[in-house]
């Protein structure tokens, strides 16, 4: 009974979200449709969550590029201040969490992929 009542719930909204118009004088300008003079609502909805998506991941490029470029510049600093005596030892710095997660998302796409079973007690 209560998925039927979700299911309907679902229906009713998918309808009002297509049955509602927006021209583009009420919408920001990124959102104008200038072949149709507007939207529906549910069509400017998704496009903000692009949009908000899009944003998102330009954040995190952005903050992941900085990261590297003072992790290099750091690298670079350490070989530059050992000069000519400089022996091929840097040290590193390692973001052990992050680095964790990594290796946790490349398990669970291995065993995904059914290359590997995470449930195997063998070394």
């Amino acid at each position: 009974m209560k998925d039927r009542i979700r299911q309907l719930q679902a229906q009713a909204q998918e309808i009002v979200l297509d049955g509602i118009w927006v021209p583009n004088n009420l919408l920001p300008e990124w959102c104008h449709d200038e072949r149709e003079g507007g939207r529906t609502l549910r069509r400017a909805v998704a496009k903000a969550n692009a949009m908000q998506a899009q944003a998102r991941k330009d954040s995190r490029e952005k903050k992941d590029g900085a990261m590297r470029q003072a992790i290099i510049a750091d690298y670079a600093d350490q070989v530059g201040k050992a000069g000519k005596s400089w022996e091929g030892e840097i040290n590193y710095n390692v973001d052990e969490d992050r680095q964790y997660r990594a290796l946790c998302a490349f398990a669970a796409c291995m065993a995904e992929k059914g290359l590997i079973d995470l449930d195997d007690d063998e070394e």
